[in-house]
């Protein structure tokens, strides 16, 4: 929270305040206590409620030390991971870990397998190869992982691209594939994604393609 504060100016050795042409603007942050991700986490995990970390529209992004590292101590939790980024594989050993004691899962967005259409979706997001990699090495670790999408119309709803993410997924030992649900401004902010005409198409497919899977977690 940042707040703005008008103070007089005083000079030294001046016994009352210097007037000047306009209120001077001070600019402060205000830590709120408990506000970092860590101090969220550990609330959720005291509760013993579903631990999340990363949302759809506010994607965790990895950077240095994780902010999972708070759920060491705990056990029988359902934690949650939301991301977009493949660098999520660096902390495969803590998610490993935290497997054991409790369930992971970990939801990656890959809008398409298809390079060219990724880039009109997200133009500045990791190439669908490295985020589908990422979840392959998830996978191979036992941790149980998700790919969504956000399907927009006349883009990446096609019959063509779906088959093409839902096979990729497959392959790469996703449990589920599934559609972020209703239009997301804040995700594709150069776009105005809405209803895609492909949602009846992507339920038909999910269930050819052998989704979901039942896979099993350490916990």
């Amino acid at each position: 929270m940042i707040l703005k504060a008008a103070v007089p100016l005083f000079l030294p050795f001046s016994s009352s305040p210097v007037e000047v042409p306009a209120p001077l603007d001070v600019k402060f942050r205000l830590r709120l206590p408990g506000s970092s991700p860590e101090a969220r986490l550990r609330r959720a995990a005291l509760r013993g409620g579903p631990v999340t970390l990363g949302t759809p529209a506010a994607p965790y992004e990895p950077a240095g030390h994780s902010p999972l590292t708070v759920l060491e101590g705990f056990e029988e939790l359902e934690i949650a991971v939301v991301t977009r980024s493949p660098e999520i594989t660096g902390e495969i050993p803590l998610l490993a870990s935290l497997d054991r004691r409790s369930s992971v899962t970990v939801d990656l967005m890959v809008p398409t397998a298809d390079a060219v259409l990724a880039w009109k979706l997200e133009p500045d997001g990791a190439p669908p190869r490295k985020r589908l990699e990422a979840v392959a090495r998830l996978a191979a670790e036992g941790i149980v992982v998700r790919v969504l999408c956000l399907l927009v119309a006349g883009v990446n709803d096609g019959e063509a691209a779906l088959r093409k993410l839902l096979a990729a997924a497959r392959d790469a030992g996703a449990c589920d594939v599934r559609v972020l649900p209703g239009a997301r401004s804040l995700l594709l902010p150069h776009l105005r994604p809405r209803n895609a005409a492909g949602g009846d198409t992507f339920r038909r497919l999910r269930l050819e393609y052998g989704f979901p899977l039942n896979v099993a977690g350490r916990g």
